[in-house]
């Protein structure tokens, strides 16, 4: 009676054994998307980003990159100029586009780790004009690019906000004021506001507005100027692959209409947007 009692035992403690590693590997298993989604709601609970005091100047860890092709001097000259006009303190950098050779020699070995779909491979070698968002391998070097630039951020020890432009970028004269407007109107939750970009109008009619903030629930036409928060950026590389339209395509179908991200479109009194791109309507050069 006692060995069948011990053998009994041992039986359910292996059964118990077993439901717990089970468990673990389970639990493993998923770590994922929805892992990174969050530990950075997490990170955003205990990162105090753009809090303003009367003490503290608005945005004091602002960092901003220029994307911009070093032939383009005439656009060298003029943002240069707005910057230090409009953003006398704060640093920036200039990142050189992914060279489109570059991209090509890059399409393989993204097809083949899954980083890149067969379609947009086939559409970026067929030199085709770009339809409903597909890629050209202008567009794919803008992508690559801001990948480059979020990789960068993920590596900084102190998390700051930022803000990428496209160097065909300029500034109306109401920009500083609409500016600061925006900033002290900031939701207690945001990720990514758009400064340059145009939705569908039937979402200015339907949004629920925040002063000059129009919350984006629908994909976006144009990437020239975009602030992001720190603790997004990890969400963004983790959800962009595999790459498949245009950026301003890919982020919004994957992140801001399944509602894992807050974003915004900003805009003046005038329903403007704070930030014109030169060539807006017919791609920019940094493309």
């Amino acid at each position: 009676m006692n060995i069948l009692f011990l053998s009994f035992l041992q039986c359910l403690l292996l059964v118990i054994l077993f439901i717990w590693l089970c468990r673990v590997c389970s639990s493993w298993n998923n770590y994922s998307l929805s892992s990174i989604e969050e530990s950075y709601k997490d990170s955003r609970l205990q990162t105090p980003i753009l809090h303003k005091t009367d003490k503290q100047p608005l945005l004091p860890t602002l960092y901003i990159y220029i994307i911009h092709k070093t032939d383009m001097k005439h656009r060298h000259e003029r943002f240069t100029g707005l910057l230090s006009k409009h953003f006398p303190t704060i640093a920036y950098q200039i990142v050189e586009p992914v060279p489109l050779s570059d991209v090509y020699d890059s399409l393989t070995s993204l097809l083949e780790s899954n980083q890149l779909t067969h379609s947009s491979y086939l559409s970026i070698l067929s030199g085709q004009k770009a339809k409903r968002g597909s890629h050209t391998v202008q567009s794919m070097s803008l992508t690559l690019t801001n990948i480059q630039i979020w990789e960068m951020e993920s590596r900084q020890r102190q998390p700051r906000p930022f803000l990428i432009l496209e160097d065909d970028f300029t500034l109306p004269g109401t920009f500083d004021a609409d500016f600061q407007d925006m900033i002290r109107h900031l939701p207690s939750s945001w990720d990514m506001i758009y400064l340059s970009c145009h939705i569908r109008k039937e979402e200015y009619q339907s949004s629920n507005r925040n002063h000059q903030l129009l919350p984006i629930h629908t994909r976006t036409h144009g990437q020239g100027a975009v602030l992001y928060h720190p603790n997004v950026v990890p969400l963004l590389l983790s959800a962009i692959y595999p790459i498949h339209l245009q950026i301003d395509h890919d982020i919004p179908d994957r992140l801001i209409m399944t509602k894992r991200i807050k974003a915004f479109m900003a805009v003046n009194t005038h329903l403007d947007t704070l930030i014109f791109n030169d060539n807006f309507y017919y791609g920019s050069s940094t493309q």
